[in-house]
């Protein structure tokens, strides 16, 4: 994908370039989850990417630390360990 540079409007609104949105099969519509990174970046997820990538709204429930199976993997491991 080629970089473009985009600039935000007096009332922080942007427009993604329809370049974007035809390689990502965005259309009018499209509901997008932003998440802030903590080194500054933004990242736009469509809510079908977010689903299938377990992030989103849920999320926030508890902390994110990796994948929920490999907390779950670890745990089994550490009671293993007490057991035997």
């Amino acid at each position: 994908m080629a970089e473009t540079v985009i600039t935000l409007g007096d009332r922080g609104r942007m427009v993604l370039p329809s370049p974007v949105r035809r390689e990502l099969h965005l259309d009018a519509g499209t509901q997008l989850l932003v998440q802030a990174q903590p080194d500054g970046s933004v990242c736009l997820l469509p809510f079908r990417a977010a689903a299938e990538h377990g992030v989103g709204l849920a999320a926030k429930l508890g902390p994110r630390k990796g994948s929920a199976v490999a907390a779950l993997a670890a745990e089994r491991r550490r009671e293993a360990q007490q057991e035997g």
